[in-house]
């Protein structure tokens, strides 16, 4: 090699290129090695690696356990249900994830379910489900979960689930 070693960082989101000459680094080993758990990185893929995945559940399958976790299933109508449960595929996403300050400390997550009711995806042919998660601790054991038909209906329960009435 020749000339000074060094090192190349490209962080994401920044402009260009920072170098950083390698005497600025000091030389250092991981003594926990031999303490590492069994079929981790040099010694191979963890146990399991390559296991068959388990069979994906069902759009119904899907629908009833979000339903079975609800404080409020009767929100979602019958109708919808049966359109929900011969969907095509079904998606997640986190919309949302906030807190309030102590004392009366509240987080909450915003995620929406969104069924695709055809073969081929279609604005129009989605079923979407929106659930509220709200905890009153970090470690909380039984969070509550809120459903809503409508996104605009979201921050309007945050607001009640926040402010203890639900």
């Amino acid at each position: 090699m020749e000339g000074r070693a060094g090192y190349v960082l490209d962080l994401d989101d920044v402009e260009g290129v920072e170098r950083i000459d390698a005497d600025q680094l000091t030389r250092c080993w991981d003594r926990r090695w031999p303490r590492r758990p069994q079929g981790t990185l040099k010694g191979g893929p963890p146990v399991g690696f390559h296991d068959p995945l388990p069979p994906r559940k069902t759009c119904g399958q899907d629908l009833e356990a979000i339903l079975d976790r609800a404080s409020n299933p009767e929100t979602v109508p019958e109708q919808l249900r049966r359109m929900i449960a011969s969907a095509k595929e079904h998606h997640h996403l986190e919309l949302d994830a906030q807190a309030t300050p102590a004392p009366q400390r509240f987080s909450w997550r915003v995620l929406m379910h969104w069924y695709q009711l055809t073969e081929h995806y279609a604005d129009d042919q989605r079923a979407d489900l929106y659930e509220v998660v709200v905890t009153r601790h970090l470690h909380d054991p039984a969070p509550a979960h809120i459903l809503a038909l409508c996104e605009e209906d979201v921050p309007g329960l945050v607001a009640r689930c926040t402010s203890g009435a639900e």
